[in-house]
């Protein structure tokens, strides 16, 4: 399994070292006219410590204080790995064969000056004038958020797992339980609506990127641990 993860982490690097698709714009297209912001309201490095750093804390904390269980601590490692590794892999391939243009865009491409729509036709990267390649290929890759996935991926596997080991759904109506296990995905969600701030991503890209890292994040959980309301929540299925 653990082969499995960097087998795909090793393959999501290699989609994001290849050119991906360049879709074809309208010069005109308001939603693609916003400006390019200079910094990330959650730059990659503090996307890592959300994403990762901070849910390994978390469940090594509670494996090896509470429960004092290396083998629980492991699947709960593991299961967190798969979320997130093949979270990436996802979100690299949509984001290299879609080629969604970001909502800044047109001020990455720096259109020359003058420059119109074909006739009945649609613009290409030809019309641009921007000199840094990385910049601008960077600007196709707006579906799905990156930033959206990544942290739902990591702090929503945080959230069921913490439900989990609180047992919300015990039937014995003790509400701090839900909001403990609410709260990695408050934050998540602030991680995404900050990509829409910084006209990163469009609505669209930051909805669907955190429903894949949702969604993600809860199979992997599913693999190691038994459902939320069953009688053992919390514990990892037997070796």
């Amino acid at each position: 399994d653990w082969l499995l993860v960097v087998l795909m982490v090793a393959v999501a690097f290699l989609l994001d070292l290849a050119p991906a698709f360049h879709r074809r714009f309208s010069l005109t297209d308001t939603t693609i006219q916003y400006p390019m912001s200079k910094k990330s309201t959650v730059p990659s490095s503090m996307l890592f410590v959300i994403s990762v750093v901070v849910p390994v804390l978390v469940l090594a904390g509670i494996a090896l204080s509470v429960r004092r269980c290396a083998y629980d601590l492991h699947q709960a490692l593991l299961g967190l790995a798969i979320a997130l590794s093949s979270t990436v892999l996802f979100i690299h391939v949509f984001k290299n064969f879609i080629g969604r243009p970001r909502p800044d865009f047109l001020d990455r491409c720096q259109p020359r000056a003058g420059a119109t729509d074909p006739a009945m036709a649609l613009s290409t990267i030809s019309v641009c004038t921007q000199t840094n390649a990385k910049i601008l290929a960077d600007g196709m890759k707006s579906f799905p958020s990156g930033h959206s996935a990544y942290s739902f991926a990591g702090l929503g596997y945080l959230s069921f797992y913490l439900a989990g080991k609180l047992r919300v759904f015990d039937e014995r109506g003790f509400v701090y339980k839900p909001l403990v296990a609410l709260l990695p995905l408050v934050g998540a969600a602030l991680v995404a609506i900050s990509r829409l701030c910084d006209y990163r991503h469009h609505w669209e890209d930051v909805t669907i990127g955190s429903a894949i890292g949702l969604f993600l994040a809860y199979y992997a959980y599913r693999m190691f641990f038994p459902p939320l309301g069953h009688a053992r929540s919390g514990f990892p299925f037997p070796p």
